[in-house]
């Protein structure tokens, strides 16, 4: 509201940006902060899936086509 009600359209623009979005951005990143520093521990103390159950990763052919059927119909 207070950006709308400005002089100017520059002043708007920077009064919403910096008024509006700026501390915005800073409270979903301050809030943020714990949930990121448990994701990069959890990642930095898993094991590695290949070291635990090789038979969980994929096939590597999983994409190749099927070529077992070259009859025609």
């Amino acid at each position: 509201m207070v950006a709308v009600m400005q002089s100017s359209l520059v002043a708007g623009v920077v009064t919403f940006l910096f008024f509006g979005i700026l501390p915005c951005g800073l409270v979903v990143w301050l809030i943020g902060t714990p949930a990121r520093r448990h994701a990069a521990t959890q990642h930095k103390n898993a094991p590695e899936l290949t070291e635990v159950a090789p038979e969980l990763m994929p096939d590597k052919n999983l994409h190749a086509p099927d070529r077992r059927n070259t009859e025609r119909n």
